[in-house]
């Protein structure tokens, strides 16, 4: 399309401050468009509205806000995907039990929307129980030990959702390291080169597969589009699919892993 994309980001999810500061710059520096992924759901609204105010169309992808003012939202139903994550979790272990539940920052909508869909799918198991609930700061130490202290304060633990690649890096580290990879079952978000290494060897046994290069293309071109003057969905769902050992090597879920190839 000929567009210029100025990348950039804070290097944490938690510096929601920083995110901000950088919006602003790019308001002041008089950008076309904004296309970004919110650190946080509530925090990020104030500065959306400067940057309307400067007649700057917002697209928002992967993580949106509590406000109607971006022209378009593309991204995953979190609620959905994590509901699937939940009933593969249950398949796995029977449908009875107690699990263990890792969100990543609390206040991110994407991580919100992952608990909350989790919780969702959980419920419809009568004989399926939550035992735990931690978050991992989308930092795979803090996961680790998170997972750990997990693990002894419920030795009968059948399996653990971890709602990003952080929080499953260190749920396997801490499995591995116990001697219970495989044996508490792992299902997890997203498709990291170490979380497909993992389901490879067992100790993630199901993937929920985003569709990122689509929330970024389609976040351009939809950017693109409103500067055309063009009318564009409010809310455009790129989809999740669950990877399993049964699909990973299909021409479908290759393509989606790597996009690029």
């Amino acid at each position: 399309l000929g567009v210029e994309i100025n990348w950039i980001g804070p290097e944490k999810e938690t510096e929601v401050v920083k995110q901000i500061n950088l919006i602003e710059d790019q308001i002041g520096a008089g950008v076309n468009a904004i296309v970004m992924a919110a650190c946080d759901q509530d925090a990020l609204v104030d500065v959306i509205k400067k940057a309307l105010d400067k007649k700057i169309p917002v697209i928002t992808i992967d993580s949106g806000v509590n406000s109607d003012l971006p022209q378009s939202f593309i991204a995953t139903d979190n609620v959905a995907g994590a509901q699937a994550a939940a009933r593969e979790l249950a398949k796995l272990i029977g449908n009875e039990g107690e699990v263990g539940l890792i969100p990543f920052v609390k206040g991110a909508g994407t991580s919100e929307q992952r608990e909350e869909g989790f919780k969702k799918g959980i419920a419809e198991f009568p004989n399926i129980k939550i035992a735990d609930t931690q978050y991992s700061q989308s930092d795979v130490i803090k996961a680790m030990n998170v997972t750990e202290d997990m693990l002894t304060a419920h030795p009968n633990l059948k399996g653990i959702f971890a709602a990003n690649e952080p929080a499953a890096v260190g749920v396997v580290q801490a499995l591995e390291a116990s001697g219970k990879g495989g044996q508490v079952k792992l299902v997890a978000f997203d498709a990291g080169d170490d979380e497909v290494a993992a389901l490879r060897k067992g100790t993630i046994q199901a993937l929920i597969v985003q569709n990122p290069f689509r929330m970024g293309y389609d976040g351009v071109k939809t950017a693109y589009d409103v500067l055309q003057g063009k009318t564009v969905e409010k809310r455009i769902d790129t989809g999740v699919t669950v990877v399993t050992m049964e699909n990973i090597d299909t021409p479908e879920v290759q393509k989606l892993l790597n996009p690029l190839k």
